[in-house]
């Protein structure tokens, strides 16, 4: 919660059930080691840091790789999922 505080957000204004941003989704990687408070993923890079605290690196678990992210002006209410999911946007 400290991480999300120090960029504003509180239980309170977190946005829940809304698309907030977009990207584009390069690569999954499969996590194949996990040591606490980092883990390796298979093309061997690390990751540690708040990365490694925000997501959830238990081994066997995927790492998505993204590009290009970009934060919506507008915020989308929608129902979210777990894992990948597809939203169709009125255009």
């Amino acid at each position: 919660m400290a991480l999300l505080c120090k960029h504003g957000y509180t239980t309170e204004n977190l946005p829940t059930g809304q698309i907030i941003a977009v990207c584009n989704l390069e690569n999954c990687l499969k996590v194949i080691e996990n040591h606490q408070t980092w883990a390796i993923l298979e093309d061997g890079r690390e990751v540690s840091g708040n990365d490694y605290f925000l997501g959830d690196y238990k081994v066997g678990n995927y790492a998505w790789l993204v590009s290009e992210m970009k934060m919506l002006e507008t915020f989308i209410p929608a129902k979210g999922q777990l894992g990948l999911w597809e939203y169709e946007v009125e255009r």
